[in-house]
C-alpha cells in the first residue's frame, strides 16, 4: 500500500470521512434498497459536472480542466473544444440525486457501487428519458489504495468463512467484498460458512458507525473493508499494538496492491443524454485520455502543481504530500486499458465487472435485481488519435528471478502457505507432456481470470508426480541411496518440465483469447514427490505408514484414485506485497 505521511494521516482520514452521508452509529445487515426517484429530462449542458473523488485517479480531471473547477481557457477539455466543472462527488446519493435530475449526466464511481445502486436507477421511460448508465471512461485501478484488514486467526482468505466483516454500505469496497468472498468461497469448497456481513452508512473514518470505527471498538467484528489511510492506523503500519489506535494483532490480508484489478475508478453517463450529445461526451472522454498520459508524463518529469491538486481533492492546498500518495495508489489505464474495459467478453471489462458484483449482491438480497450495463460503443483508437501508450507493449511487472526466490525462500521457511491467497489443482494422465486448450480450457479460463484481476500477486506453478515408483525401489527393490537419489530428482525434472508445458500453454490460450497475460507474474516450480497429495509419513493428518517407513517419506498412495492424485499441477496466488524487490515498477515512456 502507498505510505501516507504520518503527519498527514489525521488531516486525510478527516477529509476521506467526508465520503458518504452521516447518519447514527446503527449498522444495518446486508443493506436494504432505497425507493426509486423520479427522472428528469435532460437538457444540453455547456459545460457538463464531472464529479471528482478524493482519490489519485481523479489527479486526471483535474489536470484535464487545467487545475480548475470551473471551465478553463487551457487545458486538455479546452483543447478538444470542450469544457466541464469539476464537482464533489464524494456523497453518491448526492451524486445519484443529481445524475436522475440530470443536474448532470455523469456518475463518478466504481463497479460496485454502481452495481449496489440497481435498484435506485428506474428503467427507460416510454418519452425518452433514460437514466441507464453508459460507461464512458475507465479512469484506473486501485493499487494500494483500499485493503482488507483481519484480526488474528484470520491468515488467508478462506478463513472468512462465517467471519464478521464491517464495510460501508455504499462505499467503494464492495468490489473487494464480492471478489474475495466469492474466490474464497471456490477455494474453501463444502467447508463454506458465509460470512456475517455489516453495513455501515457511514463510509469512511475513524468515528461513529464507520467501518474502522466498528472494527476498533467491537472485537466481534473479524475483519474491515478500509482504506489505505485507515489500514495505515488499524494495523500500526504492520501488526497492531493496540495503542495509538491501532487494533492490537490486526494485519492487512490483501490489499488492492495484489488485487490490483477489482477495484475499478468509472465514469457513467445517462444514456439519454449520451444519444442527444454524444460528440460532446466523445469530446470530454478524448481529453481525459489525453490528460491521463500528460499527468503521467508530468509526474515523472515531476511538474505535478500537487497543491493545486490538494486543494481541489482534499480541500487545502497544503496536503500536497497526501494528494501525490493518493496518486501512488492508483494504476491509470489509459486508451489501452479502456480498449480492454470496453470488450465485454475480456475478464475485466465494465459489463463483466458490473455484472459479477452485481450477481453477489443479489445473491446476498443486498438488491433486488443486477444492473444491466453497456459501455458506448467507441472506436477507441480513434478516440486515441495519437497517443503514444507503450501499455500496447508487454512490459514486465514482475521481477521474476526476485519473484523466484521470494517463493523458494517462503517455501524453505515454511511461510509459503501463509503468503498463500488461493490455491486449485489440474490433474493429468501417466507420461502426459502436453495440456491441450481442448481439454483444460476451464481450467485455463480460472488461470487467467485470477491472473487478470489479482494483477499484483505472483502466480506459482507447481509440478507433482507420483511417489509410488521411488517407494517399490526404495522399500522393495533395496535400491542404494545413489539409484534413489537418481530417482528423486528425476521426478524433480519430470514435474518441472509439466509445470513449463502448462505455463506456456496458459499463455498461448490466454493470447488466442484475446486477454493478453504478464509471462513474469508466472514462476514456475517442480516439487517432484516433495509434496505428494497423498501427504507425507509422519504428518499427524496421514494414515500410519508402513512400519519399515521414515518419517518423512512420501506416503503411499492406497488407491489408483490417490495415485492419479498425486499427479497434479497446482496454481497458487501468492501475495508478495512484503516484498518490495519482486514488483517492478510501471514502465510508462
Amino acid at each position: 500500500m502507498p505510505r501516507f505521511p504520518a503527519a498527514c494521516l489525521t488531516a486525510l482520514l478527516a477529509v476521506l470521512a467526508l465520503a458518504g452521508p452521516l447518519s447514527s452509529p446503527a449498522l444495518a445487515a446486508d443493506g436494504a434498497a432505497e425507493v426509486k426517484a423520479d427522472v428528469a429530462a435532460c437538457r444540453p449542458l455547456e459545460a457538463p459536472a464531472i464529479p471528482l473523488l478524493p482519490t489519485g485517479a481523479d489527479v486526471v480531471s483535474v489536470h484535464a480542466n487545467a487545475y480548475a473547477t470551473e471551465p478553463a481557457a487551457n487545458g486538455a477539455f479546452a483543447r478538444a473544444d470542450t469544457a466541464a466543472r469539476l464537482v464533489d462527488g464524494r456523497d453518491l446519493e448526492a451524486q445519484l440525486a443529481a445524475y436522475l435530475r440530470c443536474d448532470t449526466p455523469f456518475m463518478r464511481l466504481t463497479h460496485g457501487q454502481l452495481a449496489r445502486l440497481a435498484d435506485e436507477i428506474p428503467k427507460a421511460a416510454g418519452d425518452g428519458r433514460d437514466a441507464s448508465p453508459v460507461g464512458v471512461f475507465l479512469f484506473g485501478w486501485s493499487s494500494g489504495h483500499d485493503a482488507l484488514v483481519v484480526r488474528p486467526g484470520i491468515d488467508r482468505p478462506t478463513d472468512l468463512s462465517g467471519a464478521t466483516i464491517a464495510y460501508p454500505e455504499k462505499g467503494r469496497p464492495l468490489d473487494l467484498l464480492a471478489r474475495i468472498l466469492s474466490d474464497a468461497k471456490a477455494a474453501a469448497g463444502g467447508d463454506w460458512q458465509p460470512p456475517t456481513l455489516l453495513a455501515t452508512r457511514r463510509a469512511s473514518g475513524l468515528e461513529g458507525d464507520a467501518p474502522a470505527a466498528v472494527f476498533m471498538r467491537n472485537a466481534d467484528v473479524d475483519a474491515v473493508f478500509v482504506t489505505a489511510p485507515e489500514a495505515e492506523v488499524l494495523t500500526a503500519g504492520g501488526v497492531g499494538t493496540g495503542a495509538e489506535g491501532s487494533v492490537r494483532g490486526a494485519e492487512v490480508l490483501l490489499s488492492t496492491r495484489s488485487l490490483s484489478r477489482a477495484l475499478g475508478e468509472v465514469l457513467v453517463v445517462r444514456a439519454d443524454y449520451l444519444k442527444a450529445n454524444g460528440a460532446q461526451v466523445a469530446a470530454l472522454v478524448q481529453a481525459l485520455l489525453d490528460a491521463e498520459e500528460e499527468v503521467r508524463e508530468d509526474v515523472l518529469k515531476q511538474l505535478v502543481p500537487w497543491d493545486k491538486v490538494a486543494a481541489i481533492l482534499l480541500g487545502s492546498a497544503e496536503r500536497a504530500a497526501e494528494a501525490e500518495a493518493l496518486w501512488k495508489g492508483v494504476e491509470t489505464v489509459g486508451l489501452e486499458g479502456n480498449k480492454t474495459w470496453a470488450t465485454a467478453s475480456h475478464p475485466l471489462s465494465f459489463t463483466r465487472l458490473v455484472g459479477d458484483t452485481g450477481r453477489f449482491l443479489a445473491e446476498r438480497q443486498m438488491v433486488g435485481t443486477v444492473l444491466e450495463v453497456t459501455t458506448a460503443g467507441w472506436a477507441w483508437d480513434d478516440l486515441g488519435g495519437d497517443l503514444f501508450d507503450t501499455r500496447a507493449a508487454r512490459i514486465s511487472g514482475f521481477d521474476t528471478q526476485a519473484a523466484d526466490a521470494a517463493t523458494r525462500r517462503m517455501q524453505s521457511e515454511g511461510t509459503l502457505d501463509d503468503s498463500t491467497l488461493l490455491t486449485f489443482t489440474i490433474n493429468f494422465e501417466p507420461n502426459q507432456a502436453d495440456f491441450p486448450a481442448s481439454r483444460y480450457a476451464g481450467d485455463f479460463r480460472r488461470v487467467i481470470d485470477l491472473a487478470a484481476t489479482y494483477g499484483g500477486a505472483v502466480m506459482t506453478v507447481e509440478g507433482h508426480t507420483d511417489p509410488t515408483r521411488y517407494l517399490v525401489m526404495k522399500y522393495r527393490e533395496g535400491q542404494p541411496e545413489n539409484v534413489l537419489r537418481r530417482q528423486r530428482q528425476s521426478t524433480l525434472t519430470l514435474s518441472l518440465s509439466r509445470a513449463q508445458a502448462v505455463r506456456r500453454a496458459i499463455l498461448d490460450f490466454a493470447d488466442s483469447s484475446g486477454v493478453p497475460l504478464d509471462a513474469s507474474q508466472f514462476v514456475v516450480d517442480g516439487r517432484g514427490i516433495e509434496d505428494p497429495a497423498s501427504g507425507l509419513c509422519g504428518a499427524p493428518e496421514v494414515p500410519a505408514c508402513p512400519d519399515s517407513f521414515k518419517a518423512g517419506d512420501p506416503a503411499p498412495p492406497r488407491t489408483e484414485e490417490e495415485i492419479r492424485a498425486n499427479m497434479r499441477v497446482v496454481f497458487r496466488m501468492v501475495n508478495v506485497e512484503a516484498e518490495s524487490d519482486v514488483l517492478t515498477p510501471v514502465v510508462n515512456w
